[in-house]
C-alpha cells in the first residue's frame, strides 16, 4: 500500500512538471483528475468516520477464567454512499493483545458479526472496538482514528473471575504438610452453657442426666455457638518494576516487549489469585472461615468468607485486585498479624524470596501455623513455616493435589 502511494505521488509530480513544461491541456486534465480523485477518497474517509453507526454488546460482563465470551458487533450504514474500507482493532481480555477485523459496508446495509473472546487470565478488562483504520479502495489514503478520543464512547467492561478447580474440596496435602489444623468439627468444640426442660423431638444423647436426677424430670443440654477455625490469606500484590537496561556507548539498547512483560505479570497474578480462591474454597469445605487481605488495596478491611455467597464476593475482589502498583509487604504483614484473630496465616506471592520467608517466620508464635506459597520462585524454609513452590505454568489444582514442592 505504501508503494502505491509513492507511485501515485511520483505520477502527480511528473504530471505537474510535464504540464508546466509542455503546456498541453490533456496533461492538465490528467493532473486535476488525479488530484480530484485523491481529494474524493480522502473526503469519503472523513465521511465514513462521522456517519457510520455501530453497536457492540458482550454476552455477559462477568465470567470465569478459562471460559469464552461472545462479543456481538453491528456496523450500520444509513446513507446512500458506500463506506470506505475499515479495519477495526478490538481490545481483547488479555494484556497487550488486540485483534484486527476488516469490514466494508454498502449503502443502506449493515454488517453483523461475532467475536469469541478467550479468557486466559483473571482481571478486569476494557474490551471492544479500540481503533479504526479507514482506507479507500485504491489504497491511496489511510486514516487511523482512536475511538477513545470520542467523549461519548466507552469501552465494555469485562470482569474475569479466578477459576476454582473442582478438587478444591480435597486438599489433604495442605492439612498434612502445612497446617496443624484439623477439619472443623462443630460438635467437638461445643461447650455446655445451660440446661432446659425436655421437649418432644430432642435427641436422647443431649439429655443432662445429672440435672434431670436433681429435679426429677428430663432436662437437655444447651450449647454455646462453636467458634469456627479461620485462616487468613494475605495476597502480596505489590509490583517491582524490572531495572532499566544500561545504556552502552555506540550500541543500541535492546528494547523489551511490553506486551510480553504485561502478559507474564498477568499470568503471575492469575496464579496467585487462583491459589487464594482454591484455599478459601478448601477452608469452607473444612468448616473454616477464610479472611482475605491484600497488600495494596484502597479498602484495607478484610473480606471474610463464611458461605458460598461471601465466596462470590471474595472471587470478585480477587478479580479486581491490582498487581501493578508498588507497596510495602512488610508493613502490611505487621498490620495483618495485629488485626486478625485467625488460627493460621498463609501468604501468597509471586515475588517471594528468602527475605519474605524470614519476615513471615517472625510471626509463627502468633498463629498455630504459618505458610508461604511462592509462585515462580523457591525461597528457603525458615523455622517452622511451611513453604510451597508452584511453577508459573502449573494450575491451582496442583497445589491441592500435592503435585508441588512442599518443604
Amino acid at each position: 500500500m505504501k508503494l502505491r502511494r509513492r507511485i501515485y505521488t511520483l505520477v502527480l509530480i511528473a504530471l505537474l512538471f510535464a504540464a508546466l513544461y509542455t503546456g498541453l491541456r490533456v496533461l492538465y486534465i490528467l493532473l486535476f483528475t488525479a488530484i480530484f480523485l485523491l481529494l474524493f477518497v480522502l473526503g469519503l474517509n472523513l465521511y465514513t468516520i462521522y456517519t457510520f453507526r455501530y453497536t457492540q454488546l458482550l454476552e455477559t460482563d462477568r465470567a470465569e477464567k478459562g471460559t469464552r465470551v461472545t462479543l456481538r458487533v453491528n456496523i450500520v450504514n444509513e446513507t446512500f454512499l458506500p463506506l470506505s474500507m475499515m479495519e477495526i482493532r478490538f481490545a481483547l481480555p488479555c494484556p497487550g493483545r488486540t485483534l484486527d477485523h476488516p469490514i466494508c459496508v454498502a449503502p443502506y446495509s449493515r454488517e453483523d458479526f461475532e467475536l469469541t473472546l478467550d479468557l486466559p487470565y483473571r482481571g478486569v478488562y476494557e474490551v471492544g472496538m479500540k481503533e479504526i483504520r479507514i482506507t479507500d479502495v485504491f489504497g491511496l489514503t489511510s486514516i487511523r482514528y482512536e475511538l477513545s478520543k470520542l467523549p461519548y464512547y466507552k469501552m465494555l467492561r469485562l470482569t474475569v473471575l479466578p477459576a476454582v478447580p473442582e478438587s478444591a474440596g480435597a486438599g489433604e496435602i495442605l492439612d498434612e504438610k502445612l497446617f496443624a489444623l484439623e477439619a472443623g468439627s462443630p460438635l467437638a468444640s461445643e461447650n455446655v452453657s445451660s440446661a432446659r426442660q425436655y421437649q418432644p423431638g430432642d435427641p436422647l444423647k443431649r439429655v443432662n442426666w445429672k440435672v434431670s436426677a436433681r429435679y426429677g424430670e428430663f432436662f437437655v443440654k444447651e450449647y454455646d455457638a462453636p467458634a469456627r477455625e479461620s485462616i487468613a490469606l494475605l495476597i502480596d500484590n505489590t509490583y517491582e518494576a524490572p531495572p532499566a537496561p544500561k545504556k552502552r556507548l555506540f550500541r543500541r539498547s535492546k528494547k523489551g516487549n511490553p506486551g510480553a512483560e504485561a502478559e507474564r505479570l498477568a499470568a503471575k497474578a492469575n496464579a496467585v489469585c487462583e491459589c487464594a480462591a482454591s484455599l478459601a474454597q478448601l477452608s469452607l469445605a473444612r468448616g473454616r472461615l477464610a479472611e482475605l487481605y491484600l497488600t495494596n488495596a484502597e479498602d484495607k478491611e478484610p473480606l471474610r468468607a463464611s458461605d458460598e455467597m461471601k465466596m462470590e464476593e471474595l472471587l470478585l475482589r480477587l478479580a479486581e485486585a491490582d498487581f501493578t502498583a508498588p507497596g510495602s509487604f512488610t508493613a502490611r504483614l505487621e498490620e495483618v498479624a495485629l488485626e486478625t484473630h485467625a488460627d493460621a496465616l498463609i501468604v501468597l506471592s509471586a515475588n517471594a524470596d528468602d527475605a519474605m520467608a524470614e519476615e513471615l517466620a517472625k510471626y509463627t508464635e502468633s498463629f498455630d501455623s504459618c505458610a508461604l506459597i511462592a509462585i515462580d520462585s523457591a525461597p528457603q524454609k525458615v523455622g517452622s513455616i511451611g513453604v510451597l513452590s508452584l511453577p508459573l505454568g502449573a494450575a491451582a489444582a496442583d497445589l491441592l493435589s500435592g503435585e508441588v514442592n512442599a518443604r
